[in-house]
């Protein structure tokens, strides 16, 4: 049992370090909230049950940390216009002479729908999971 409390123990450690910007902020970068969030947790509870890290829990791992990546990089720009950006001016000239008014919403709006579509997705990725194991 013991050897079953480094991945808990670790995670907490990451936590804290993302939390609070330890090590220089490492931890609080694209690539650090990828592996600490997506990789990390696929990577322990793979090796909690098993003991070891196979092929599939590495790839899983990966995708994981590359959904995590993505779901960073929607979210940082969205993050930044709520909090820190009082207005938006512009407009798309198109070469057919239409032109469309740059607001808010327009930056905003699509990486929100985005984000929806990929938290919806893990849920329906989990059921998946879920039912090949009751399944099969």
């Amino acid at each position: 049992m013991v050897s079953g409390c480094w991945p808990s123990s670790s995670w907490g450690v990451l936590v804290l370090a993302y939390d609070l910007e330890l090590f220089g902020g490492l931890v609080h970068t694209d690539f650090g909230f990828a592996v600490s969030w997506g990789a990390f947790p696929v990577l322990t509870s793979a090796y909690a049950q098993t003991s070891t890290i196979t092929w599939s829990a590495a790839v899983l791992a990966l995708a994981a940390a590359l959904l995590s990546a993505a779901q960073r990089n929607l979210s940082n720009p969205v993050r930044m216009i709520r909090r820190r950006v009082t207005s938006v001016e512009g407009e798309i000239r198109f070469a057919d002479g239409t032109v469309r008014p740059i607001d808010r919403d327009f930056l905003i709006v699509p990486s929100e729908r985005a984000l929806r579509s990929l938290a919806i997705a893990m849920i329906a990725l989990s059921v998946a999971f879920v039912l090949v194991r009751r399944v099969h």
